[in-house]
C-alpha cells in the first residue's frame, strides 16, 4: 500500500512526504489522506475501496470553515505575497501560481498606502520638526526630492503588479501580452496552473519558499 494525499483545492494526488500540493500549493496538512494499491499486490475487498480520510474530520475549532483553517490560510497568503514582492519583484520571466498572484493583488495596495504614508510623514517632519516647507515652490530642492519619492513609489508598485500579472499569464501557458486585454485577462488569472513544464519554465509551488 502507498500513502498519498489528495488536494482539496485542485484534486491533484501527491506523495504524503511533500509539504504542499505541487500543483496549487495547498498545504499538505489540509489535504485528504488516501491509500493506493501497489502493482502486484492482492486487493482485498476492503482495499478495493480507496481509503479517504479527511484530515479535518472531527475538527471543532471555530477557526475552521468548509474544512479549512482560514486564519492560517490568510497568514500563508500574506507570506507568499510578501515573498513574491521581495524576491521576484521585477521578474518578468518564469511563472506565478494563482494563489501567489492573488496574494500579491490583495497585499500590494497595503504596501502602496504604507509607502505613501511614510513619505508624507517624512514631509510632515520636515515642515513641523525642522521648519522646512518642501512644497512652497517647484524649484525648491526638497519639493523635487519628495516628488521623485512619490513617483518612484507609484511607478515601482505598478511595475511590480505588471511583473506578477505577466508571470500569472505564463503559468497558464499564455503570452504576457494578454494583460492588455481587459475582458480576457481576469479569466486567465483565475485559471489553474498549467501542469508540468511549459514554454515559460517549470511549474512552481507557493510554499516552496
Amino acid at each position: 500500500m502507498s500513502k498519498m494525499k489528495k488536494c482539496i483545492d485542485c484534486g491533484q494526488q501527491f506523495a504524503d512526504t511533500l509539504s504542499a500540493c505541487p500543483n496549487c500549493g495547498c498545504p499538505a496538512n489540509l489535504c485528504e489522506n488516501i491509500t493506493t494499491q501497489q502493482p502486484g499486490q492482492q486487493q482485498s475487498a476492503q482495499q478495493a475501496t480507496t481509503s479517504v480520510n479527511s484530515c479535518n474530520s472531527g475538527v471543532t475549532d471555530p477557526g475552521y470553515l468548509f474544512g479549512r483553517d482560514w486564519s492560517h490560510y490568510i497568514y500563508e497568503c500574506a507570506v507568499i505575497g510578501w515573498h513574491a514582492m521581495t524576491s521576484h519583484a521585477f521578474d518578468f520571466k518564469g511563472r506565478a501560481t494563482r494563489r501567489q498572484y492573488w496574494s500579491v493583488f490583495f497585499l500590494l495596495p497595503l504596501v502602496e498606502i504604507t509607502a505613501l504614508l511614510a513619505i508624507t510623514l517624512l514631509a510632515s517632519l520636515c515642515i513641523l520638526g525642522f521648519g522646512f516647507y518642501p512644497f512652497d515652490s517647484i524649484s525648491n530642492p526638497l519639493t523635487i526630492i519628495f516628488l521623485i519619492l512619490y513617483a518612484a513609489a507609484i511607478i515601482g508598485m505598478f511595475v511590480l503588479a505588471l511583473a506578477i500579472a505577466i508571470r500569472r499569464m505564463h503559468d497558464g501557458n499564455h503570452s504576457g501580452w494578454w494583460c492588455l486585454v481587459p475582458f480576457v485577462y481576469p479569466f486567465y488569472c483565475l485559471q489553474r496552473s498549467d501542469s508540468g513544464t511549459n514554454r515559460f519554465g517549470p511549474s512552481v509551488t507557493d510554499l516552496g519558499i
